[in-house]
């Protein structure tokens, strides 16, 4: 698909690596675009727990499973691991350079706002967190969980 979109050998380097992830992410549909958005926001902040699919959906508080089946169209830009402990990982440092960059992913309705997203992550993890069952995935997650929970107390 993306060979075929390549017509023009002008092309500069990063508009070539920008169809690629164009092309990966128009085969996405429409409405699970935003969710998947979310995930490859949270793989690619630098925020420091494991990124496994299982964790994810923990911290996300989603049905176990959901982060693998939404990051299924991914495998060609993203490492998905199986088991689904392992953390996932961009294949290239710059998917990160194009989702949060705002001219080359705006206009094609792939742009993450880094501040407002990790702020929405945050505010996500603190409600989740206030859940009984999600203390062990997080105490797992975060070295200094418990001392914040005990803190707060």
């Amino acid at each position: 698909m993306i060979l075929e979109n390549v017509s023009d050998d002008k092309l500069k380097p990063l508009e070539l690596l920008d169809l690629v992830y164009v092309t990966v992410f128009e085969a996405i549909p429409k409405e699970e675009l935003q969710d998947v958005l979310q995930l490859v926001g949270l793989v690619l902040l630098p925020i420091e727990f494991t990124k496994s699919p299982q964790v994810i959906d923990a911290v996300l508080c989603l049905e176990p499973g959901t982060t693998l089946n939404r990051l299924r169209y991914l495998r060609s830009i993203l490492k998905v691991p199986s088991p689904p402990v392992k953390a996932i990982a961009p294949l290239h440092a710059t998917l990160g350079d194009f989702v949060f960059d705002q001219r080359r992913s705006h206009s094609f309705g792939l742009y993450i706002d880094r501040k407002e997203f990790h702020e929405g992550i945050m505010m996500g993890i603190l409600k989740g967190s206030m859940k009984p069952s999600s203390s062990e995935w997080l105490a797992g997650m975060f070295p200094s969980y418990h001392m914040l929970r005990t803190e707060s107390r």
